[in-house]
């Protein structure tokens, strides 16, 4: 039994392999089943299955008790009988994946009281078109029934078929016992007729009778005794068609042929798609193909069903015989369920078929429009019919215009257009930048629309995967994961119906659609690129130790076109060396271009790091140094910290958020006091987050008192603790909420500030130094309104950080440049404003210095110019290009800088990190480092601050030290009072492992 389990499994998963590779191996071969008397009825001879490979073959009387496969040898040609009249009966039906029940009665389709010569018959859908009939092995127990029921009709035979009269080909089930068959025969039931079918109320393919799926039935006494033979019979997953003729008309039939062609899933498997049999009888051939086409009334849908009828036209072959094409042959028969639609309402159709007008229903057939001609078709068809070479100059002609512009006539409408490119969309009839042609065959349509369409869709296929690589490549995921059942779940759950998606290989991601990726990003940095000459640029720096204790950096490029990942590398080897890092930066300036770079905006403020800048500042004379605005403000926060009064604050504000997070009972009592209060505010800047959370608690003031006031409190258990009563008497402590108060006011414009820097990618130079006056400013009236003996304080350590590392030239040449501010009442003309524009001037453009400042002069005098609120500063300076060209190249570069640094993108650093561990080929490192090229610059390429802002106050991380400090675990104090009682709106607890550090800082 398991040696037969794996063979079974082995043989479906190589069906499934054979379907989805689309292999042919005896797809062409047939069932047939004949006796016909050889050398004056002394030996008798029968065939079973047939294949396209050759002609037919006959098989000795030995073998006539199974169904037997054999190849097509050319069965030699009967003598010419002389000419008769033959009636030929065609029939087709879709049964809807319905078995047959074994009392169906054919009779009425069939018409046995007025029997023909041959019949043709045709199903659809004899068993369901699920993934695993579509996929997997071919269920042939349907129809096997089909022909039993069929053979029974047309030769009138009531008798229930012996065990003899099957032949099993599945390993895996025992034949039926010869009581079970004698006890069916002996209990017969009413049979049903054929127009009483869909009354049926069982479904006979749920029966656990093994007979009706694993048996094939053979006709050995009934194809003796019968009139009727089965000639051929194909399946092709749902789709069936099965010719019969009379037992003595089966010997003029010769050169039997059978192609199967699939259009369905994917384009090639046989859910939809067509079977055709070939055969010659009396010298004239015939081809009957029975076809399941697209179904849908959607727009398209109709053009879709008759590609597949191009596609059916052009790939069914019928090999080793002169008329191998449908078109081919001298009869056509087409059958089976088309799905093409009447252009007309149900009551129109019902009352042209009433009164027989069948041309006018004709008219409205789609498959038949007024100017179909069979003729234009065999003219298109030529031999091979191979309609993706159709030539599109054949169907236009070049002509010269009145305006002696070259333009393409259709040879169908006289309609001209612009180039044979939009001619082919013209007789396609696709809409968009030209009209359809009225007058072009629907052959030539349908061609040349199965070629436009072929190409998108092959092009629309390879964008799916792309798009998908692009998702790996962004997020840094092991491809591995594309594989997983759950990402290609997600992934058609977005498709449309029976849209269809080809998942790219693991090797495909490593491959092409990577080496199309880097194309393509190779492309966008080049576009970014070429503004620099023009605005300018800064150079970012983003260091970090990792978990191995390497000292790596990330060199990004910034203009306002957009930033772009320049390459990183290790700098363990001359970590804390002004003079090695000197010669580093200076080859980023090389590879940069000295004369596009303004500035460079480091990570750090580390005294090996500001000597470096010092250092790059003396040697290179026109490009300033800085360190990055966010981390200057951030150490500018931490030194206020420092003050005592507003350390204090910071303490208490801590202990009760961790007092209150810390303990079921006061977290529900906060639940219930106040419902969706959220007391932490958190943010990716990490520097800020205890000062909007202690702006939340202020505001949060008279809900914190009466939650401590409250019955509740008193009655619980954790009031009457040491550390309860503490928080309590904190809480009604008027002190305590005014220290809070005053550190919130004080330090919150500053939050501000970084705020503004990480939720914006658009030049800062020009802005920064007047934010950071206006929160000097209002921090200034705070103390002026109230405690004044602590503003000095304050103000120096603000003072401090600003001097040490934040103050720059650049960034007072931009607040004077600036026309917001120039023109604006709050003009702050300040000398520290002034010393910048001059130094700055020095620095950036000293071989014009004069020419610059009289242009400046100039440009002061005039009070009239419009200021314009919607564009920048540095469009706004475009303006003034012809007439003050030095000007205002030099208000663009200074305008056109940022004063963020790397930190502002938070670059993921795995994939990095992993580049600049040794112990992997050439290849294999060439690879990763076009992967990490693509995967930090689509990061950057899809960063939006202003979109999905970075500084999201709905963000809670519950881990924080804020929350829990050193408490690893919530205590309840009231075994009644669980986690489900509490209602905590967007509260969230998460845990984040991070095994990286940031540099160390002064």
């Amino acid at each position: 039994m398991k040696t037969e389990q794996k063979l079974s499994k082995s043989s479906w998963t190589k069906v499934v392999v054979r379907k989805w590779l689309n292999m042919r191996s005896k797809s062409e071969e047939f069932h047939s089943d004949h006796i016909i008397d050889v050398m004056g009825g002394r030996g008798e001879r029968r065939r079973k299955s047939c294949s396209d490979d050759g002609g037919c073959a006959v098989v000795p009387e030995e073998l006539s008790e199974s169904w037997l496969m054999e190849r097509n040898r050319g069965i030699e040609e009967p003598m010419t009988s002389t000419h008769q009249n033959l009636r030929m009966f065609v029939g087709t039906w879709n049964v809807g994946g319905k078995s047959p029940n074994e009392e169906l009665n054919l009779a009425d389709w069939l018409n046995s009281s007025a029997p023909a010569d041959i019949y043709v018959l045709g199903f659809q859908e004899i068993v369901p078109l699920n993934a695993g009939n579509v996929l997997g092995p071919e269920d042939s127990g349907p129809a096997s029934k089909w022909l039993s029921l069929i053979r029974r009709t047309l030769n009138n035979d009531t008798n229930t078929p012996d065990l003899s009269h099957y032949y099993n080909n599945t390993p895996n089930c025992e034949p039926p016992s010869l009581d079970d068959l004698y006890h069916q025969q002996a209990s017969p039931k009413p049979r049903v007729s054929f127009s009483d079918l869909e009354r049926l109320n069982h479904d006979v393919s749920a029966s656990p009778n093994c007979l009706s799926n694993r048996y094939y039935y053979n006709s050995s006494s009934q194809g003796q005794n019968g009139k009727y033979c089965l000639a051929a019979s194909k399946q092709m997953v749902g789709l069936f068609l099965c010719i019969w003729t009379r037992k003595d008309l089966y010997q003029h039939i010769t050169n039997l042929k059978v192609s199967c062609v699939g259009t369905g899933i994917m384009g090639y498997l046989g859910n939809k798609g067509s079977i055709s049999i070939s055969m010659t009888l009396d010298h004239k051939t015939f081809c009957f193909v029975c076809t399941h086409l697209a179904s849908g009334e959607k727009e398209g849908d109709e053009i879709k069903r008759n590609s597949h009828v191009m596609e059916i036209l052009k790939k069914t072959r019928f090999s080793d015989i002169e008329k191998s094409h449908i078109l081919d042959h001298d009869k056509i028969i087409w059958l089976g369920d088309l799905n093409y639609r009447l252009a007309s309402g149900c009551e129109d159709t019902y009352e042209l078929v009433k009164n027989s007008d069948w041309e006018t229903l004709l008219e409205k057939d789609q498959p038949l429009p007024h100017d179909y001609d069979v003729l234009q078709i065999r003219e298109l068809h030529l031999k091979e019919m191979d309609l993706e070479e159709i030539n599109i100059h054949d169907h236009g002609d070049k002509v010269v215009d009145e305006n002696h512009k070259s333009k393409v006539k259709c040879k169908y409408c006289a309609k001209t257009v612009i180039g044979f490119y939009r001619l082919k969309f013209h007789l396609a009839g696709i809409r968009g930048n030209v009209t359809p042609c009225s007058e072009v065959p629907p052959l030539v349509k349908q061609a040349f629309y199965a070629q436009i369409m072929g190409k998108k869709s092959c092009q629309s296929s390879q964008e799916i995967s792309k798009s998908i690589g692009r998702f790996f490549y962004e997020s840094g995921l092991d491809f591995d994961a594309i594989r997983l059942p759950s990402f290609q779940m997600m992934f058609k759950a977005t498709l449309s119906p029976g849209q269809t998606v080809k998942f790219p290989s693991c090797q495909d991601l490593k491959g092409w659609i990577l080496q199309d990726a880097v194309h393509e990003m190779q492309l966008y940095v080049t576009e970014i690129r070429s503004s620099w000459p023009r605005t300018g640029c800064s150079i970012l720096l983003d260091g970090w130790i990792d978990s191995n204790g390497r000292n790596l950096i990330n060199i990004l490029v910034y203009c306002p076109r957009g930033t772009i990942y320049l390459r990183s590398s290790d700098i363990t080897s001359f970590y804390e060396n002004p003079d090695a890092m000197l010669v580093f930066l200076e080859e980023i300036l090389e590879e940069v271009g000295v004369e596009n770079v303004v500035q460079i905006i480091a990570h750090s403020t580390s005294h090996w790091m500001i000597a470096a800048g010092e250092k790059l500042m003396d040697s290179c004379k026109t490009v300033f140094f800085s360190i990055d605005a966010s981390r200057c403000m951030g150490l500018m926060l931490q030194n206020v910290t420092q003050i005592d009064w507003i350390g204090q604050a910071l303490q208490k504000a801590k202990m009760l958020i961790q007092f209150i997070y810390s303990h079921t009972t006061t977290m529900k009592l906060l639940s219930d006091v106040f419902p969706g209060v959220e007391l932490v505010k958190s943010s990716k800047v990490k520097a800020i987050v205890p000062f909007l959370t202690l702006q939340n608690i202020v505001s949060q003031k008279d809900v914190l008192i009466r939650m401590f006031q409250s019955s509740a409190w008193g009655t619980s258990q954790l009031a009457s603790t040491s550390e309860g009563k503490r928080i309590a008497e904190m809480i009604e402590d008027a002190s305590v909420w005014s220290n809070f108060g005053m550190a919130a006011r004080v330090t919150i414009p500053l939050v501000e500030v970084i705020k503004y820097l990480n939720g914006t990618n658009k030049p800062q130079a020009g802005f920064i130094s007047n934010r950071l006056y206006q929160a000097k400013e209002i921090i200034k009236m705070e103390f002026r309104s109230r405690q004044l003996w602590r503003h000095e304080e304050t103000w120096n350590k603000i003072e401090e950080t600003w001097k040490k590392y934040l103050h720059s030239d650049l960034h007072g040449a931009g607040y004077y440049l600036n026309p917001c501010y120039f023109y604006s009442s709050d003009w702050l003309g300040t000398a520290e404003i002034t010393c910048g524009l001059c130094k700055t001037i020095d620095r950036i453009a000293g071989h014009i210095k004069g020419l610059i400042t009289q242009q400046i002069k100039e440009f002061d005098f005039d009070g009239s110019r419009e200021i314009l609120p919607d564009i920048s500063p540095a469009q706004w300076w475009l303006k003034y290009e012809v007439e003050y060209p030095e000007l205002e190249r030099f208000a663009v570069r200074i305008l056109s800088q940022t004063c963020d640094g790397a930190s502002h993108y938070r670059l993921k650093r795995r994939l990095v990190e992993t580049l600049h561990t040794k112990g992997r080929s050439e290849i294999e490192q060439q690879r990763l480092k076009d992967l990490v090229f693509v995967h930090c610059n689509l990061q950057l390429q899809g960063f939006d601050p202003e979109g999905e802002n970075d500084i999201a106050e709905d963000v809670v991380d519950a881990m924080d030290e804020w929350i829990l400090g050193d408490r690893a675990n919530v205590v309840s104090e009231n075994s009644q009072c669980t986690w489900m009682d509490m209602e905590l709106g967007s509260y969230k607890r998460k845990r984040e492992v991070k095994n990286v550090k940031e540099e160390p800082e002064e």
